[in-house]
């Protein structure tokens, strides 16, 4: 909440707090003038009947208090579960934007880097089948083909990485202990 800057803020929020308080006040000191009022009347002879009708306003104002304290409890309830779902649906948003970028990114490696990882292997295999054990272009295809694992696995490992992110933002936007990933890495 932001601060109260003027006067009228001020007792606007002092009344929603101690309003069970402001309401006592009032009742009570509603309670004292018209106790005033009959005692000044005291020399007119007063029944039961009167007395009750005399202070039949009091009981009507501590309905009124205890309605105002419980729908300014229901008031503050409602506002907070709003700013929490506004909270939710803010994690929400975020958690696809971010979802939405994971799917750029494997797009991207995919396309970019893994499909011509593919063609590098198919290629790194059929020289491997044309070349003797012994030469010096076998020594060379295994080479190439440790490079390419590297590279798969770092491929892999980035992916896993974004996935992993997503995931524990996930859990700490939501307050979730587990929450199922959408992508299975392997």
């Amino acid at each position: 909440m932001s601060s109260p800057s003027s006067l009228s803020d001020r007792l606007v929020l002092f009344a929603e707090k101690y309003s069970m308080v402001l309401g006592v006040l009032f009742i009570y000191g509603y309670y004292l003038f018209t106790s005033l009022d009959l005692f000044t009347q005291h020399k007119a002879k007063t029944g039961f009947l009167d007395l009750f009708f005399q202070f039949d306003s009091l009981l009507l104002m501590w309905g009124v208090v205890y309605l105002v304290v419980q729908l300014q409890k229901y008031r503050k309830e409602r506002r907070e579960e709003e700013d929490r779902q506004r909270a939710l649906r803010a994690a929400l948003e975020h958690q696809m934007l971010q979802l939405a970028s994971l799917d750029k990114i494997s797009d991207t490696l995919n396309d970019r880097i893994n499909n011509p990882l593919s063609i590098i292997s198919l290629s790194v295999s059929s020289l491997r089948e044309k070349t003797s054990s012994d030469s010096d272009l076998a020594q060379d295809v295994e080479t190439i083909e440790g490079s390419l694992k590297r590279i798969q696995e770092v491929m892999m490992n980035i992916q896993a990485y974004h996935t992993k992110k997503i995931m524990k933002l996930s859990k700490e936007s939501i307050g979730v202990e587990r929450v199922e990933p959408l992508i299975q890495t392997s």
